[in-house]
């Protein structure tokens, strides 16, 4: 018997002559690969890209155009912390700006801001937007530049206003109902009264970071603080004389945590006693403010943080009871913050 195959044709050998009859090949079958791979359940799925984005924001446009759904998750995150820098006279810059290794943070235009405004919901930046840094000096129209940001994003919970506001700001700021830290200068904000710390704008401040120097403060510091029911934390950007305004802050005894924060006042040697008797004191140098306000708003890991596991490595007896002074670079006790952060 002959038998002979090529392309499926089989030949078979009948009486003395040949016929050809078609037999299927007996070919692998190779399903479609997208039935292989493995998939992740959703909620893990989405968790990976959230926690991804959390520790690098430079990635999420990237993540953004991956798929819709990776879109919905990551976009939230991208303006959970908001950068803006109002003065018209700098240059516009990258929709993201780089603050440390590996971390960024959107920094938008007033103009980009609204377009985004025009295509949002109206709900979203409301929903998302927790932590917003106001950069640089702004001219007669920033009242109304406050008005828009403030009200689009009005649960936020951290606010930094770096230049000097106006009284005109106070009923903006009250509307904030969600706000528990606030670093502003308060002088001018109540000028030309005194800062009345129980009006209704610090009703609900925990942290307050006071931009002021210390000679604008009110007298009676620390009975002025005491007015603000919430109040647990505050700190000064301070040029020198520490024990002086200490002395005028010291009488509040809500207060927990009590920060001098260097901004340029003479060099003082970390490891001398200052003989400050109040383990609530802390004074920090080297400290970069909006770092410290980006690492804070991300992971909680800022000078406040810093502050209260010294304090609380002093009450433990693994630091002297003398010291006070300690600096944000190198520090051990960075990222042991002993302090809850929910947003």
């Amino acid at each position: 018997m002959i038998l002979t195959s090529l392309a499926g044709l089989t030949l078979r050998p009948q009486t003395s002559r040949y016929r050809f009859r078609c037999e299927p090949m007996a070919l692998p079958i190779e399903p479609p690969t997208f039935h292989l791979m493995p998939r992740a359940p959703l909620e893990l799925e989405r968790r990976i890209f959230e926690i991804a984005a959390t520790q690098n924001g430079g990635d999420i446009p990237r993540f953004m155009r991956t798929a819709w759904r990776v879109r919905e998750w990551t976009e939230p995150i991208l303006y959970r912390i908001l950068f803006f820098r109002l003065t018209p006279t700098v240059p516009f810059g990258p929709v993201i700006a780089p603050i440390e290794d590996r971390h960024w943070v959107p920094y938008i235009p007033f103009p980009t801001f609204l377009t985004l405004l025009s295509v949002k919901s109206t709900s979203f930046f409301e929903r998302h937007v927790r932590h917003i840094f106001i950069d640089a000096g702004i001219e007669a129209y920033s009242l109304v530049l406050y008005i828009v940001i403030l009200t689009a994003c009005s649960h936020i919970t951290d606010l930094y206003i770096l230049h000097p506001p106006t009284p005109d700001y106070i009923p903006i700021i009250c509307r904030l109902h969600s706000l528990r830290r606030l670093s502003i200068q308060a002088v001018p904000l109540f000028f030309p009264n005194q800062v009345n710390f129980g009006s209704t704008l610090f009703r609900n401040i925990t942290h307050l970071h006071l931009l002021d120097l210390d000679g604008q403060l009110p007298q009676h510091l620390g009975e002025q603080l005491a007015l603000a029911p919430c109040l647990t934390h505050v700190s000064f950007s301070v040029f020198f004389n520490v024990p002086a305004l200490h002395t005028r802050v010291r009488t509040n005894t809500e207060l927990q945590c009590i920060v001098f924060l260097d901004a340029g006042w003479p060099t003082v040697d970390l490891a001398a006693p200052l003989h400050i008797p109040d383990d609530r004191v802390v004074v920090i140098r080297h400290t970069n403010f909006f770092t410290e306000f980006f690492r804070g708003s991300r992971n909680g890991d800022d000078y406040w943080g810093l502050a209260e596991a010294f304090i609380h490595a002093k009450r433990q007896g693994e630091v002297d009871g003398s010291l006070y002074v300690i600096s944000t670079r190198s520090n051990p006790w960075r990222g042991r913050s002993v302090g809850v952060r929910n947003e």
